[in-house]
């Protein structure tokens, strides 16, 4: 569920904010409104941060598992120095290809000194450098003097003697001519620096590989230098006037009583108060245990929802388990997942160490794939005739093998689970618009659904087994009418008549939305055969890195190919899989169910003001 939030507003005398917003962190249950820090000291701390993770960034891809960490004496100027070394090999990089493209430029005219050209164009003889296909010679200007300096692969390169007035820079002897800039340096010499700077840079990154071993304490800095500018972006940025500072922000309900002991006792004024419709306060999901173990997969994509919306975690999970199931398909599969999970947990069990939620997700979702691929027969893309007889004798008649009506069954079933859970958007939002009119709306749209699931199995699956009933039409019509008239019911016009008439004009604006929603339904329903699709694209690939592997089946050397055939196939489809649920098994549940339900997912996370660090006064 998410919890109540109660708005509050906190003044104290402004001498008093460092012991009170001390105090307020480690309460650690008031989620503070943003506040924008300035001043000296919250400068030096933006500065600070940014310094450690540009040197985190630097070192990063030298740290390894093995590697000892330590403890710098003072990390700010270990990870100045970070940077400055960083900083150093960046910019000796960026010589080094000035280098080379200079030297790629000139390379083919070999090592001449340029201040000898230099020289003679002092002396009133300019020599350009051009480069033209050697086919082309014979269309130059007879009056050109130039010397050929050599010949290769078709092309001429040549030093023209350009008059006294004439620009040699801009100047071309030929359409086709390719000026060549002169060099800062002759060839050798820009070679040389660049090797020089090359061995500069490999002695450079090799210092800074050597800073690897503060990664770790680096972080740990970085995290509480992330703490002191929360805490200080509130101090210096709290509303202050006339010697009275005060600041916004939200308490969970629960925590009222806690909150007012806290001000009582630190001498502080409060105010608490409902939040008003226009205000949208933080997010705080409170669920069980069982249902907590989705909140990994929100974390994942981000995704909040609002205060005022629904908390679908207990649903998400269960229809999640089931997708995932279906889509990853592969009992076997799903029985090297359950015990990679499984020897995780009794690893941290017993070293007495908290199991994190995505490994009890993990076991449940792989449980639910060994389940299935008990009813499908589907072990590893075995053939069915060649599966153990117990792994035969569990796997159910309506998808078996030798059912020349499974594929349509597994079909008829992908739609079932979509109208059951999209019915279920539907029926929560009666419950919640109940007892105003616009509940009548979502009847419509209950009705609309359950049609659209017959013409569905009449359509995709088979039309002579699935005859559209007589009653899906009027019931599609009726529910469009309901849906037309009540969905957009102002409650706020205070009579009927004014409420529906508000809401009709509301539909009519944008009435081609209104249509096209009557095909969202039916195209949200098809929208679940992708658990059939993407189950039986990795089937396929199982079955074809088995039959790929089975020709090798013979000597040893065979026997070898064979096992890295079948490791590295199996081993691509598991990722695969795992990318096909990401994907799709997440998307019915964040697009299809949520856009049933009238989602937006708009909502931020519940963030409180917490203990920083240990110590009393983290401002620096």
């Amino acid at each position: 569920m998410i919890a109540p939030m109660k708005r509050v507003y906190i003044a104290l005398q402004d001498k008093d904010r460092l012991a009170v917003l001390d105090a307020l962190r480690k309460l650690g249950i008031v989620h503070l409104e943003p506040l924008e820090g300035s001043g000296e000291t919250y400068e030096e701390l933006i500065a600070a941060q940014k310094t450690v993770i540009t040197a985190l960034a630097s070192i990063e891809e030298f740290v390894t598992k093995k590697l000892q960490q330590e403890q710098p004496s003072e990390p700010q100027n270990c990870a100045l120095e970070i940077v400055t070394l960083a900083e150093a090999i960046k910019n000796d990089e960026e010589a080094v290809a000035a280098l080379t493209k200079e030297i790629e430029s000139i390379y083919e005219w070999g090592d001449f000194d340029p201040d000898l050209l230099n020289y003679l164009k002092g002396e009133g003889v300019a020599l350009a450098l051009y480069v033209l296909p050697k086919k082309k010679l014979s269309e130059l200007d007879s009056s050109l003097e130039y010397i050929v300096i050599r010949e290769d692969k078709g092309k001429v390169y040549l030093a023209c003697v350009s008059k006294p007035q004439t620009n040699s820079e801009t100047s071309l002897i030929h359409p086709e001519a390719v000026p060549c800039k002169l060099p800062s340096k002759r060839l050798s010499v820009l070679i040389a620096e660049r090797t020089e700077l090359q061995n500069s840079i490999l002695q450079k990154k090799h210092a800074l590989k050597a800073y690897a071993k503060y990664f770790r304490a680096l972080k740990s800095y970085s995290n509480m230098l992330e703490k002191r500018i929360n805490f200080e972006a509130v101090f210096s940025g709290m509303n202050s006037d006339t010697g009275i500072a005060w600041m916004a922000g939200w308490v969970p309900e629960k925590e009222t009583e806690k909150f007012v002991a806290f001000a009582k006792q630190e001498h502080i004024a409060y105010v608490l108060d409902e939040p008003q419709a226009e205000e949208l306060p933080p997010t705080k999901l409170e669920n069980n245990t069982v249902v907590n173990m989705i909140r990994p997969v929100f974390d994942f994509i981000g995704s909040v929802p609002n205060y005022r919306e629904y908390d679908i975690s207990g649903l998400f999970l269960f229809f999640f388990t089931i997708f995932f199931a279906m889509i990853f398909g592969d009992g076997g599969y799903g029985s090297l997942l359950f015990l990679y999970s499984l020897y995780s947990i009794v690893t941290l069990v017993i070293k007495k160490k908290p199991v994190p939620d995505i490994l009890k997700l993990i076991s449940v979702l792989s449980g639910a794939t060994i389940v299935w691929g008990f009813l499908s027969g589907s072990w590893f893309g075995i053939n069915y005739e060649k599966l153990p007889p117990l792994l035969q004798s569990t796997v159910v008649s309506w998808i078996h093998p030798h059912n020349p009506q499974a594929e349509e069954n597994i079909k008829v079933f992908c739609f079932i689970i979509g109208v059951i859970q999209l019915s279920i958007a539907h029926l929560k939002n009666i419950l919640r618009d109940f007892p105003s009119p616009k509940f009548i709306g979502q009847l419509g749209q209950l009705g609309m659904l359950e049609g659209m699931f017959f013409v569905v199995l009449n359509l995709i699956v088979n039309p002579s087994r699935f005859p559209i009933p007589s009653w899906v039409l009027p019931a599609i019509g009726i529910g469009f009418l309901l849906s037309f008239l009540f969905s957009s019911f102002d409650d706020t016009k205070g009579n009927f008549i004014k409420g529906l008439l508000s809401g009709l004009m509301v539909q009519l604006q944008s009435i081609i939305s209104v249509f096209l929603g009557v095909v969202n339904i039916f195209g949200d329903i098809i929208s679940y055969i992708r658990l059939w699709a993407v189950g039986l694209a990795g089937l396929a690939m199982s079955q074809t890195v088995n039959a790929l592997a089975g020709p090798v089946l013979g000597s040893l050397i065979k026997f070898l190919v064979a096992v890295v055939i079948l490791f590295m196939g199996h081993g691509i489809n598991i990722i695969l899989s795992v990318l096909s649920v990401l994907v799709h098994g997440i998307r019915l549940n964040m697009l299809e169910f949520s856009s049933h339900l009238g989602m937006e997912w708009s909502g931020y996370g519940y963030s409180p003001f917490s203990e920083a660090t240990a110590e009393k006064d983290v401002r620096i």
